[in-house]
């Protein structure tokens, strides 16, 4: 009985985390510099297509990430 607990406990845990994932961000900061980078602000890795970091993100982490452009726009 005891064990059956702790089996519902673990699974329990594991409801949670695919119901709060965290947070991943694709900061375009160029035309061909793209960090992906957590929640938590640590440098995952670095792409040169919105594409690649979708597709990383999707295998790995299994979510979107969420895109911030931080290019620089100059109108005229």
């Amino acid at each position: 009985m005891e064990q059956g607990k702790k089996m519902t406990a673990i699974e329990f845990k594991t409801d949670l985390k695919r119901e709060d994932p965290m947070t991943y961000i694709a900061e375009i900061l160029s035309d061909d510099v793209i960090w992906l980078i957590n929640e938590n602000r640590r440098l995952i890795s670095i792409y040169q297509s919105i594409d690649e970091v979708t597709y990383y993100c999707q295998k790995h982490f299994q979510v979107v990430p969420v895109v911030i452009d931080r290019r620089m726009r100059f109108d005229g």
